[in-house]
């Protein structure tokens, strides 16, 4: 876009600005990085056990420099499921004359994570088992602990939650992987130019606070009990409103109906942080119910059942009806915890395509 804007400018001589269509804009400059890699693993073929991972990671950055995010993420992220006893991830970022594409959800993850198990799956298919069963051999068990550069966390009950294994093992039983393995072997047996395949993957993906200061404001209006709430995040579609207002109706213990999310700005919820990285909301619920905490203790002796009631009774007692909440966790680790499930995939194609 900025080379055309530059030669139509050139030109005319006169300043030009373009505004893309969102598709048009998407098909020319919306994507990922591209990934170049290599890697080594070294498994015992006894046992499955993958005793080491050596990936190399270069994200082509184009004429500028924002695949920086894609690297560092993407290599942060990169161990997905697996212990392995050596696992590195190194990488680095190269420049072309072409156009910088740029990040999306889960920046560069969403390639580092996809290199992980094609490495599983190449191991799988030089030692001779099935890609489901050596991601069992190798998954994190409690108690683990995960790589430094990817957060150095102890998988399961001593510090990180870690349900992959009981969800793996459910999810293989109620969709009936094994059987249909054996269906779709009867089917490529039978069919010369049709193929089906099924893979089965889990999925980590960690989730740190370390980055959000966030501030809420709370004000109670004494004539009609409405709540009005502000906090340090945005709404971009992720429902944060929703999710601040609910939780503000379960602190204080009034009506959902009564909470009003209002616009914010710096003045009234100073010194919040960024939003991103799936943890604006929880950190806004939690700024929000540090708020409700103090003024519910305020609003205690003035209680019943009718919240407006309540209210008025407070605020008749000379009760200040206006808190603050701050939340500024400020962990000594990346991850506080992950995401995770596990999917699997059937598919069919023709040969002749």
């Amino acid at each position: 876009s900025a080379v055309v804007a530059a030669v139509a400018a050139h030109k005319h001589g006169v300043p030009v600005r373009i505004h893309a269509e969102r598709a048009d804009d998407m098909a020319n400059v919306g994507s990922r990085s591209p990934l170049t890699a290599n890697w080594k693993a070294a498994v015992n073929p006894s046992t499955g056990k993958i005793t080491s991972v050596a990936l190399t990671v270069s994200f082509e950055s184009g004429v500028c420099g924002g695949a920086a995010g894609d690297l560092g993420m993407g290599m942060q992220w990169s161990d997905n499921c697996y212990f392995h006893e050596d696992f590195t991830c190194v990488g680095g970022i190269t420049n072309s004359p072409k156009a910088g594409n740029t990040a999306c959800r889960a920046p560069g993850v969403i390639a580092t994570v996809p290199l992980h198990e094609e490495v599983v799956e190449r191991v799988a298919e030089a030692i001779g088992i099935s890609a489901e069963t050596l991601r069992e051999i190798n998954m994190y068990q409690d108690g683990d602990v995960t790589p430094a550069l990817c957060g150095g966390n102890v998988i399961g009950s001593a510090e990180f939650n870690w349900n992959v294994p009981a969800m793996w093992a459910s999810s293989k039983a109620a969709w009936q992987i094994d059987q249909r393995k054996v269906e779709i072997a009867a089917f490529n047996d039978a069919n010369r130019w049709r193929k089906r395949g099924l893979t089965m993957m889990p999925i980590k993906y960690g989730i740190g606070l370390g980055d959000y200061n966030i501030s809420a404001s709370i004000r109670i209006m004494g004539y009609d009990g409405s709540v009005h709430v502000a906090h340090g995040g945005t709404e971009v579609g992720q429902g944060i409103n929703v999710k601040v207002a609910q939780a503000v109706a379960y602190g204080l213990g009034c009506p959902l109906a009564m909470v009003v999310i209002g616009d914010s700005s710096s003045l009234e919820v100073p010194n919040s942080t960024l939003t991103g990285g799936s943890g604006t909301s929880e950190s806004s619920v939690a700024a929000a119910l540090d708020a409700c905490k103090k003024l519910s203790a305020s609003l205690a002796p003035y209680r019943s059942s009718d919240w407006a009631a309540s209210v008025g009774k407070a605020l008749n007692a000379g009760v200040a009806l206006a808190e603050t909440g701050w939340y500024a966790p400020h962990p000594s680790k990346a991850f506080q915890y992950a995401t995770q499930g596990v999917g699997a995939v059937e598919g069919e194609v023709g040969r002749p395509t």
